[in-house]
Parts: structure tokens; C-alpha cells; sequence
């Protein structure tokens, strides 16, 4: 058995309260499987199950599997009680300062899980009123945080340690990534509802909470890819509350970015390899072809996604984006097939090089306000590429060359 169905089976041991078969467990190279759990950040959700099986029962489990599970569970107990006490602080001085906000993403799915500290996070996400920007950076300074970004795009972050990370959401997506997906929630708060029992605090109702966490696994499997954790956190959603949502209307609102289609296609894959842990290999047998494709993107992309994933899915981008243009421009500049050669890798080169303006106004928003420093930008940006940034550069251009020989 290799190491993603061995993923697969336990993480959906887990999800649905199930001891895995003894059989199974044996057959499962732990050692293969456990490292390959960490990449997704479903160590957890592993060690879980594992400790639940009948091998471990019996102290039959080998050494570095049986620490591993005690390590990973008590570090997941120790995390939580302590990054919920810190958001405690954080909300708190929101409330005492007539901030609006709304926790985000993991902060409420983790609650969905059926064991503590399953769903693993490693940071905290937090909508909030970006007016009192300023003020909410003072606060976490005075905590002891360090300011890694501030104002520079649609998120601020704060950091210290031993491991805590808040994400402080001034909006929910950048226009670079999709300036529709940000108009869509640009006055976020309208879409919201005001929690009962907090004077400042809001939530999405289970509706559009749905439809925000497909479109944010969606801006990571388009940009760097999405692991096995979306998945999760698909079938867990759909779990507790699919009997309340009103997929007329999700669809409704997903097919505006066209994106109706991918929650069918992720929603399908989430129950077929994590819904029932004693027909999950068959299910996974049953899946077509472009499902067991998409899901070996997923498997492969670990919890962060990686950068092979975002040179080609840029390059897929940007050849989609010049077709019907330009027309398809061969190496002498005719139009033939050879569209995606030369010039393709050369217009995709110049992209990189130069961007368009929504790249200046998520990153270097001083360079978008004044036009007049983009060509420093460039310059500096070109520089420290050619000075610090050669082997990212090399394997960037063999990416390319490979990408574009691929689509000739």
C-alpha cells in the first residue's frame, strides 16, 4: 500500500470515528507515511487513528511510530489551548476598541472535527475593520508580536513566539489574484451577521461560509496547489451542514467566477476518499480519470502547495490569457502553430519582468500610487534575482523551457 492511500484511509478513519483495520495498519509502511502526513499538516488526523488501531492497542507498534503519535497529539493539545487564549486577547481588545471582525477559515472548522486539535493550524486568520489598522498594530506590538508586513496587501502579519501567527484579513481576496473575487466581497461586512454574544463580532451564515471556503481553496489550487486538508475540510463542512445548505443558491453565487463546477468536482472527490474508510480504495478505483488527475494534484501539493505548481499554472495562465489576443505567433512572427515557442516563452519572460499593474498594487502599492517608481522596482527586482537569486532563476527557465516544449 502506498504512502496516499495510507494517507487517505486513516485521515478518513479519523474524520468518521472509525478504529482502522488491523490488516490494513499492517500493510502501511509507517515510516513512508508519517513524514508524508506532516507535509500536509494532517499529522494529527494520522496519529489519531493510528492510535486508535489495534496495534498500538496491543503495544505492538513500533518505537517511532508510537512517539511520533504521543508528540504530535500532545503538541496539538498544548497549541490550541494556547493560540486560543491569545485570540481571546486579540478579540477582546476589538470588542474594547469598537473594532468589527470575523474569524476566519480554521478558527471555525477546526470545531467541526470530531477529535481536538484534528483540524491543524499554523496561524489564526482574522477579518477586521482595516480603519483601525494603525491601532491594531500598536496592539500587537505592545503583546510582544513582530510586525512581518503591514499595508502591503490584503493581509498584515504578526508573529512570536514559540509558534504564533495571526493573519489580520483587511479583505478576504486580493485583486491580484482575482480582482471579481475581491469586488464580490468588497463590502465584506454587508454580507455579514452579527454574532449574538459579541458587540463587534460577525460570522457568515452557513451559506456563504460554504462559498468562502471553496473560493479560498480554490485561490490555493490555482496559485500554488491545495493539499489533502481542503478536502477535509470540504467533507467536514458538508458533514454538518449539508442538509441546510441551499446548493441552488451556492451554485448561483459560484457560477459567477465559474467555479459551480469545481466545488462538484472537489465535493465529489472529498467524499469518495474520505466519506467511508471500508470502500475508500474502491471508490478511488471508480473515480474517472480527470478526477484521479486532479486528485493526484492535490496529493501532491502538499499542505502550502509548491512552486513547480505556481511556475506552470502561471505559464497556463498567461497563455490562456494571450490566446484570442494576439493570435498564435510562431518563431518569425507568423501566425501557426508554433504559438507557444519561442515567443511564448519569451512573451512569458517579459511578463515575469514586467508585470501588470494589479502586481504593483498588491506588492509594491507606493510604486502603483506613483507610476513614476515602477522602473526602480523592476531594476531592483531584476537585480537581487541576478545577485541572490540564481538557482531560483536556473530552475525557473527549466521549468520554462520544458512547460513551453510540452505545449508545442
Amino acid at each position: 500500500m502506498n504512502r496516499k492511500e495510507s494517507l487517505i484511509y486513516l485521515i478518513s478513519c479519523s474524520l468518521n470515528e472509525r478504529k482502522p483495520s488491523e490488516e490494513i495498519v499492517n500493510e502501511m509502511d509507517l515510516q513512508e507515511v508519517i513524514p508524508y502526513a506532516k507535509t500536509h499538516t494532517t499529522g494529527v488526523a494520522v496519529a489519531q487513528a493510528l492510535k486508535s488501531s489495534k496495534l498500538y492497542q496491543d503495544g505492538k507498534m513500533d518505537t517511532e511510530s508510537v512517539s511520533f503519535i504521543r508528540s504530535v497529539i500532545d503538541t496539538a493539545i498544548y497549541r490550541n489551548l494556547l493560540f486560543d487564549e491569545e485570540r481571546k486577547k486579540v478579540l477582546r481588545f476589538m470588542e474594547e476598541n469598537k473594532i468589527r471582525y470575523m474569524p476566519l477559515k480554521g478558527i471555525l472548522l477546526k470545531e467541526l472535527y470530531p477529535g481536538f486539535g484534528m483540524r491543524e493550524m499554523v496561524d489564526n486568520d482574522i477579518l477586521y475593520d482595516r480603519r483601525y489598522q494603525k491601532e491594531l498594530c500598536e496592539f500587537f506590538k505592545k503583546e510582544g508580536y513582530t510586525v512581518v508586513s503591514i499595508g502591503k496587501t490584503y493581509h498584515d502579519v504578526y508573529v512570536k513566539r514559540p509558534f504564533f501567527n495571526f493573519e489580520m484579513h483587511t479583505q478576504l481576496f486580493s485583486d491580484y489574484f482575482n480582482e471579481k473575487l475581491s469586488g464580490y466581497y468588497g463590502d465584506v461586512f454587508s454580507k455579514l451577521i452579527k454574532d449574538d454574544n459579541h458587540e463587534y463580532g460577525y460570522h457568515f451564515l452557513p451559506n456563504d461560509f460554504y462559498i468562502y471556503i471553496v473560493l479560498h481553496t480554490y485561490k490555493h489550487f490555482k496559485v500554488r496547489g491545495t493539499g489533502i486538508k481542503s478536502l477535509m475540510d470540504i467533507y467536514i463542512y458538508n458533514k454538518v451542514y449539508g442538509k441546510e445548505l441551499d446548493r441552488a443558491y451556492i451554485d448561483h453565487e459560484l457560477r459567477q467566477f465559474g467555479l459551480a463546477g469545481y466545488e462538484k468536482k472537489m465535493r465529489k472527490l472529498a467524499f469518495a476518499t474520505l466519506s467511508n474508510p471500508d470502500t475508500c480504495f474502491d471508490d478511488l478505483e471508480r473515480l474517472s480519470s480527470q478526477e484521479k488527475e486532479m486528485l493526484e494534484y492535490i496529493l501532491g501539493s502538499g499542505a502550502f502547495g509548491n512552486n513547480q505548481n505556481r511556475i506552470k499554472n502561471e505559464m497556463k495562465n498567461y497563455q490562456k490569457s494571450r490566446k484570442g489576443k494576439e493570435g498564435k505567433i510562431g518563431k518569425k512572427g507568423k501566425k501557426g502553430k508554433k504559438g507557444v515557442g519561442l515567443t511564448g516563452k519569451a512573451g512569458y519572460f517579459m511578463s515575469r519582468v514586467f508585470p501588470d499593474n494589479t502586481f504593483y498594487k498588491q506588492h509594491y502599492p507606493l510604486a502603483y500610487r506613483f507610476k513614476i517608481l515602477i522602473p526602480f522596482v523592476v531594476m531592483g527586482r531584476t537585480f537581487r534575482v541576478i545577485l541572490f537569486e540564481r538557482d531560483k532563476l536556473k530552475w525557473e527557465l527549466k521549468e520554462m523551457n520544458r512547460f513551453f516544449s510540452d505545449h508545442h
